[in-house]
């Protein structure tokens, strides 16, 4: 399934831009772009970029993914290095916790709102958004397949970690959208 960025019209329609943040390092010493995973840091700077082109809108960030401090400071002061402001809410911790919290702030509104994920990790979060009745703009980013060169030479038989990271990410993301279709099919039973 491929995911395409939305239209300059659907962006215009959402009042929100909700990113899921994914890892926040949190280990003393580090700059503050090193704070953050690649997935983390590529989906907060694309939506600093629409937000600064629509200074209007509500840029949200959602989940702490660290148990050991507070992140929310690290997020804002990227933010403001890009001229922008953020709000961070750190108590989701997954994209399950996530989906029920904007559930929760979105359920007796009609507001449109953007979802900035990873492309790889869309097809597990629209399908929690659908099953917990909520339908978001899906805005794509860290397209990974652009890193993919296919070849073949004697160098394609030594592995590489670039595509045992990818491999790592399609097994988190199927096995996390096989257990979420059968929390989901076992729910209308209990």
């Amino acid at each position: 399934m491929e995911y395409q960025v939305p239209s300059l019209e659907k962006i215009q329609s959402a009042k929100y831009l909700i990113v899921l943040n994914g890892k926040v390092y949190t280990h003393k010493g580090l700059s503050l772009e090193e704070r953050f995973s690649r997935e983390t840091f590529i989906r907060v700077l694309k939506a600093i970029e629409i937000k600064r082109q629509f200074p209007q809108k509500e840029l949200i960030v959602l989940g702490g993914a660290s148990d050991k401090e507070s992140i929310s400071s690290y997020l804002q002061n990227l933010a403001y290095k890009w001229g922008v402001e953020l709000k961070v809410i750190e108590e989701p911790k997954d994209t399950l916790e996530s989906v029920k919290y904007l559930k929760t702030l979105f359920s007796n509104s009609n507001e449109s709102f953007i979802i900035f994920t990873s492309a790889y990790h869309i097809p597990r979060t629209a399908y929690i958004f659908e099953k917990e009745g909520l339908t978001p703009i899906f805005y794509p980013t860290n397209y990974n397949y652009k890193l993919c060169k296919p070849s073949f030479s004697i160098w394609s038989f030594i592995p590489d970690d670039l595509y045992i990271n990818f491999t790592n990410m399609a097994v988190h993301e199927y096995l996390g959208l096989a257990f979420y279709k059968v929390k989901y099919f076992l729910r209308r039973f209990l």
